[in-house]
């Protein structure tokens, strides 16, 4: 979607800016959680890290709002308005997935006797999950900049999530066929199954983004 098709200039300046702060807080949050999963390897205070991943959530949900009402108030006379929802509403689940993650990530104290090798597939898999959503959030700010560049990047994204996929896949085998206590198992499972998630629901956002763009 050309953003220059917007009804005003006023309603094309708010959208861009507001899809790019939800995108940057995204961004950033998912790269907290990374170091609060190195943090919580070394056994160090994760307080902190985990109460900015929450400010930045809640500073999300108030822009998902914000930018929701002022789609909203277009009626249909915003070409592709209803997949600009879908993509904020993607947005604001990704985070709410990484939020979900860090809380149980620093709370749940079995998740803290993880051996190192578990540990640190763990925190593969976080990494490659920042780097995915650091790809998508290049793309929603291409939409304004540049969009021609969607689908390179957009390719990254769609190579990262099936190396994402193998990495969860491998470490959820490991897990449950392991010999670790039920409680460690769990917790762990609690954790990763929400990165993983977060990883899922940025390539349904990438689908939206690359629809916007034709439109």
């Amino acid at each position: 979607m050309s953003f220059s098709t917007l009804p005003d200039v006023d309603l094309r300046r708010r959208t861009i800016i507001f899809l790019q702060d939800l995108a940057r807080s995204v961004a950033t949050a998912t790269s907290v959680l990374v170091s609060l999963i190195e943090s919580v390897s070394q056994n160090e205070t994760t307080k902190e890290m985990y109460n900015k991943i929450k400010t930045l959530d809640q500073e999300a949900r108030e822009i998902k709002r914000n930018l929701i009402n002022t789609l909203m108030k277009t009626g249909p006379i915003l070409t592709g308005r209803d997949e600009l929802i879908r993509l904020v509403s993607s947005l604001g689940a990704i985070i709410d997935f990484i939020e979900a993650a860090a809380y149980r990530a620093v709370n749940y104290k079995s998740f803290r006797k993880l051996p190192s090798p578990v540990m640190e597939n763990i925190k593969s898999l976080s990494k490659n999950v920042a780097e995915i959503i650091s790809s998508l959030r290049e793309c929603v700010f291409l939409m304004a900049s540049n969009p021609a560049r969607v689908n390179d990047v957009g390719r990254r994204v769609i190579e990262k999530e099936s190396e994402i996929d193998e990495l969860y896949r491998t470490l959820e085998l490991r897990l449950l066929n392991g010999d670790l206590e039920p409680s460690v198992v769990l917790s762990t499972l609690e954790v990763i199954r929400r990165i993983e998630k977060a990883s899922d629901e940025a390539l349904n956002a990438l689908d939206l983004v690359t629809i916007l763009v034709m439109i």
